[in-house]
């Protein structure tokens, strides 16, 4: 439970709800309204499914995704929000630089929360 706890984990969580919240009320700038939120969502998303991992399959606080995981979370995600959406929904526009945001999400997960919580010891291989 450590995990959600991280400070990136919740100022990301409180960012992107105020960010949807002002949307509505009044205009945000256009970095804050249409980047921010992406940039968030890789480790927003990282980090529940990180717990997910820790406390339901795994059972263990050392354990972190492989690189290859964080760059699956990347591509699937610009995939998806970037290449299928817009096909479906006016509401969802393909933006290269959303993509850049979520490479940008991919970095800041992988650099400050996808660490093993407790150092592992030998006999934990």
């Amino acid at each position: 439970m450590r995990t959600l706890l991280h400070p990136l984990f919740l100022i990301g969580c409180v960012t992107w709800i105020t960010v949807r919240m002002l949307r509505g009320a009044q205009t945000l700038p256009e970095f804050i309204n249409n980047y921010l939120t992406d940039v968030l969502a890789i480790p927003v998303i990282g980090t529940v499914l990180l717990t997910f991992m820790r406390t339901s399959v795994i059972h263990s606080n050392s354990y972190f995704f492989p690189m290859f995981y964080v760059y699956f979370m990347v591509v699937y995600t610009a995939l998806v929000f970037e290449g299928l959406l817009p096909l479906f929904s006016d509401r969802y526009t393909a933006d290269l630089f959303d993509i850049l945001a979520y490479i940008i999400g991919g970095y800041l997960f992988q650099l400050f929360i996808n660490k093993p919580l407790t150092k592992r010891l030998p006999s934990d291989d």
